[in-house]
């Protein structure tokens, strides 16, 4: 018996790691695109941006965070509906989701900015972050395109 448990446990991990790999390479590809645009468009003004490896770490923080998000099952209820609605309803919680992350991603930069600069004040943590609503709106539709190749892989292995 303690031989099937060890299978499936290794099979458990396998699928977890193959989701999450999947997840990091759209994440990684979608982050990387985003940082070649904002790199074209500094160049015009003569300003060097290169911060590709910031793309691979949120993209690994993020397929984390998506991970973590999808063990509440979102939109279960929304599954005999037409996929439009569990699509749409997955992208705005996956959307909140990250922009907690977001924020409290920038909330951690701003307290280490202060840290090397001067030490934290009180006013200094309520400084709100300047970049984190247009990274939280285009995360929405990035989401889309992947969820419902989710929802139908969730079909897929339901009906096997």
């Amino acid at each position: 018996m303690g031989d099937t448990e060890q299978q499936g446990w290794k099979e458990k991990v396998f699928h977890e790691m193959v989701e999450y790999g999947i997840n990091v390479i759209y994440l990684a590809l979608v982050f990387s695109a985003f940082v070649s645009y904002r790199r074209l468009v500094l160049a015009a003004h003569d300003i060097t941006y290169t911060n590709y490896g910031v793309a691979l770490i949120e993209a690994l923080i993020l397929g984390k965070v998506i991970m973590i998000g999808a063990v509440f099952h979102p939109g279960r209820s929304l599954e005999q509906r037409p996929l439009i609605y569990p699509t749409l309803y997955k992208a705005v919680v996956f959307t909140f989701l990250v922009g907690v992350f977001t924020l409290i991603e920038q909330a951690i930069r701003l307290l280490w900015a202060e840290r090397a600069s001067r030490p934290v004040s009180r006013s200094s943590l309520t400084k709100a972050p300047t970049n984190c609503s247009p990274d939280c709106w285009s995360f929405s539709w990035r989401w889309c395109p992947s969820s419902p190749s989710r929802s139908l892989a969730g079909c897929w292995e339901r009906t096997r």
